[in-house]
């Protein structure tokens, strides 16, 4: 597919995808989340979901925009499918090097409306969320996309000692009662570390009784592909030797996000979940990342915990279609059924 300015769209092969992840950490705007090397094995996990990736190139063959998603059948129809425990991903465009807002916004219009056309040729529903620097959304709502914006707490890691001050009187005094139990940090990609914090957030699930996001199997497995590409960080407070709360911190350009996170109750009182959190930010100062992002603040009780932390409340755009009638039809049967 293409269009007068010889902008080209199609679907990228396999041994193309280094080249899009490329692309996504020098050009594209992207984060860790929009690469092949993080969404191929969330979808891989999944037998009955698929992956693709669609590049935009112009006339010397280079790519300059482009979609990594997921696919499988629902209802009967091809939909996209949302990766599992990612924040962002959308389609993404190489910033236009000029001075005239114009050109930039009919080079953007044409490569996303070729993405568009795209898309409804292949999926009948389609779902997005653009990370926060992606600020214009209107070719989407041009094509009859519904927006709503979604919230995260980001800040920046320049200085331990500013992220301490902005915490607020309670988290100090949670962060220093936790300080005097007898604990230990560990920080490690063994197989130990794997399936210490799998238990933890095994514990987290039950206490809420929700159905955990992934088998054990599919943990690991997940684990160590991240592990090996250096994008995942595994870190649990101990309480002598016993294991209190870990977080799993997924690293990308430059930003560090806060992706998985489970604990035993039994501990919840001691403060050492607020200091893990506490050291694990002081950790990725000293790694020179520049950005934290909390992942999520969309929900009363999570926010009632993140805020506490003093980030900066960061909003972002959330896009969806159906698209065609009989899908609308089918989608609406369905959410009537689900009532």
């Amino acid at each position: 597919m293409s269009n007068k300015d010889n902008y080209t769209i199609r679907i990228l092969s396999e041994e193309e995808y280094p080249l899009w992840d490329d692309f996504v950490e020098n050009e594209g705007r992207g984060t860790l989340f929009h690469k092949a090397v993080w969404l191929k094995p969330l979808y891989e996990i999944y037998s009955q979901t698929g992956f693709r990736i669609i590049g935009c190139f112009d006339n010397n063959d280079r790519i300059i925009g482009g979609l990594a998603y997921g696919h499988k059948r629902k209802l009967g129809i091809e939909v996209m499918a949302p990766p599992v425990s990612t924040i962002y991903w959308s389609p993404l465009i190489k910033a236009r090097d000029t001075q005239y807002v114009s050109k930039v916004e009919n080079y953007e219009f044409q490569l996303y409306k070729l993405i568009i056309e795209f898309l409804e040729n292949h999926v009948k529903y389609a779902l997005f969320q653009f990370p926060p620097h992606y600020r214009d959304i209107r070719p989407f709502l041009w094509n009859g996309y519904k927006n709503s914006v979604k919230y995260t707490y980001t800040v920046s890691l320049k200085d331990e000692n500013e992220l301490f001050n902005a915490y607020s009187p309670s988290l100090k005094r949670q962060i220093k009662k936790g300080a005097k139990e007898d604990y230990k940090i560990v920080n490690s990609d063994s197989e130990e570390q794997i399936n210490a914090f799998y238990q933890l957030q095994h514990k987290t699930f039950e206490r809420q009784r929700k159905s955990p996001l992934f088998s054990k199997e599919q943990f690991s497995q997940l684990a160590r592909d991240f592990i090996k590409n250096g994008l995942l960080s595994i870190y649990i407070i101990y309480k002598g030797s016993s294991p209190v709360y870990g977080i799993c911190i997924s690293k990308g350009i430059n930003t560090a996000y806060y992706w998985l996170a489970g604990g035993d109750p039994e501990y919840f009182n001691t403060g050492l979940n607020q200091l893990l959190m506490h050291e694990i930010l002081k950790d990725l100062v000293n790694k020179g990342l520049s950005t934290f992002d909390f992942i999520g603040a969309n929900t009363y009780s999570i926010t009632q915990y993140k805020s506490n932390f003093g980030f900066k409340l960061t909003p972002f755009y959330e896009v969806e279609k159906i698209s065609g009638q009989w899908a609308k039809a089918l989608f609406a049967i369905k959410h009537q059924l689900g009532k």
